[in-house]
């Protein structure tokens, strides 16, 4: 089913609205072009955000990230404790939930074709669940230790085949009319290989867009910052209508083509054809965009040459939006980050803020944000955790001291724990062999493999209490 026009137009605005301001946050992030034709502004953005950025010093996120883009082998994983949780629909679980945590731990060396999960289930410190998943080449095994004696695999490069069998789910498959292509492990592998293509031009777009930005110093009597602002020199930056617009097109062509290849490896209506109408998606952003005309960002130096301030104002018939950013650190202005965005929208007000404040003497970091539409509260979410064990641009722990999450008043999470990435290490041992492929069990083999996690669930009075409280839809009998 295709989307109307008035849901396309409400879709196509708010993803206006919210490229907008990402693109204004991005210049205030990431800093000015070198092709930028002030180099003093360019100096500043290099001093505010490259230099003297006291996370990317301690941490090397940078360097980190572009060993994960290059798929450089690693290892990361999460854990979380729920401490409280409360909501609707919650009254009955809400006592045995808290104290029940989740812990995920991956290892990944794609230029191999080798990965490995592993996710716990834990209570009270305690793990009582534990659903692995690896895959060697082009085979899949998956475990529940606590469940299966061994594993079970599926093979990609024979899934065609496997379902073609007189398995069960080959039986279901040939019911339903269901089909996959001759080798799913290597349309996929085709898949992957073209979306390289996509990304360079799509980054192709972003730098035309980076290279058509104007950058123009004011004179300070031009422009009225707030009172708490105070700035040596102030320029505008000034992204033509023309260049966003056409970055937003090569966006929606490169989502058009990911939407593509997706359904045409695994539509299942046999029609193959996408749920948006990106044509349309392109038409109702241009009409957005010649309502909008140039977007314009303020950018305040201190004498120091430190960015300190940036604001921008959008306006799309009735509609408006505007964003700040402040940074305000004590030692170095990216300590402290303030940014915050009020729009009004349909006729309704929306507001949101985040504070981000880093203490370098310690690795800490507290991040708050809340989100208001017509002043009442859509969510709220604080965090303070530290970083260690970390070597620049290869490792970090960040511990989670505590994390809290509000969804209006009808659900509210507060958690604990721990999430980290390892580029220095990555262990994936050989599975040992299993001969029980899933997609070639018969009714029998299933029996049977029913029949074991129910043996092994009776011996775990907890694991079994735990599934006798929940729903799950399936019963073991």
């Amino acid at each position: 089913m295709k989307t109307t026009n008035k849901h396309m137009r409400t879709c196509i605005l708010r993803t206006f609205i919210t490229v907008s301001a990402l693109l204004t946050m991005l210049f205030c992030l990431v800093g000015c072009s070198k092709k930028a034709p002030r180099e003093a502004l360019e100096e500043a953005y290099q001093k505010t955000f490259v230099d003297d950025n006291p996370m990317e010093s301690a941490l090397g996120f940078t360097e980190l990230t572009t060993k994960l883009n290059e798929s450089k082998a690693h290892s990361a994983g999460y854990s979380f404790t729920i401490q409280e949780i409360s909501g609707k629909n919650l009254d009955r679980y809400a006592g045995f939930l808290s104290g029940l945590g989740l812990s995920v731990d991956c290892a990944s060396d794609l230029l191999n074709r080798k990965s490995v999960a592993t996710m716990d289930i834990t209570y009270g410190g305690s793990t009582y669940l534990t659903l692995g998943g690896q895959i060697q080449g082009s085979e899949l095994f998956l475990t529940v230790p606590q469940l299966l004696d061994s594993s079970v695999t599926i093979d990609f490069s024979t899934m065609r085949e496997d379902l073609n069998s007189d398995s069960m789910i080959g039986q279901l498959f040939k019911a339903y009319n269901l089909s996959l292509p001759d080798n799913l492990f290597e349309e996929l592998s085709g898949e992957l290989a073209a979306t390289p293509k996509n990304s360079a031009d799509l980054l192709a777009a972003w730098e035309a867009l980076d290279a058509a930005i104007l950058v123009k110093k004011l004179d300070k009597k031009e422009i009225s910052l707030p009172e708490n602002v105070t700035a040596k020199h102030v320029y505008n930056v000034t992204i033509p209508k023309q260049a966003y617009v056409d970055f937003m097109n090569a966006y929606l062509d490169y989502s058009e083509q990911s939407s593509a290849a997706f359904t045409n490896a695994f539509g299942a209506d046999g029609t193959n054809e996408p749920s948006v109408d990106f044509a349309e998606g392109k038409e109702e952003f241009r009409k957005l965009a010649d309502s909008v005309g140039d977007i314009v960002v303020t950018v305040a130096v201190t004498k120091s040459g430190y960015i300190n301030y940036t604001e921008s104002t959008i306006t799309a018939g009735e509609d408006t939006a505007t964003f700040t950013a402040s940074f305000t650190g004590a030692n170095s202005p990216l300590e402290v980050i303030t940014l915050v965005s009020d729009a009004t929208i349909n006729g309704k007000a929306y507001h949101f803020d985040l504070v981000q404040e880093f203490n370098p003497a310690v690795n800490e970091i507290d991040i708050t944000a809340k989100a208001s539409e017509d002043n009442t509260s859509l969510f709220f979410f604080d965090c303070v955790g530290t970083f260690n064990d970390f070597c620049k641009g290869e490792k970090f722990t960040l511990d989670l001291d505590y994390l809290e999450l509000e969804y209006g008043t009808d659900f509210s999470l507060s958690l604990a724990g721990e999430y980290y990435v390892d580029t220095t290490v990555c262990n994936i041992t050989v599975p040992a062999t299993s001969e029980r492929n899933l997609l070639r069990m018969s009714s029998e083999d299933f029996a049977a493999l029913l029949q074991e996690a129910e043996t092994n669930l009776e011996k775990n009075p907890l694991l079994s209490t735990i599934f006798g409280m929940f729903d799950f839809g399936v019963s073991f009998k």
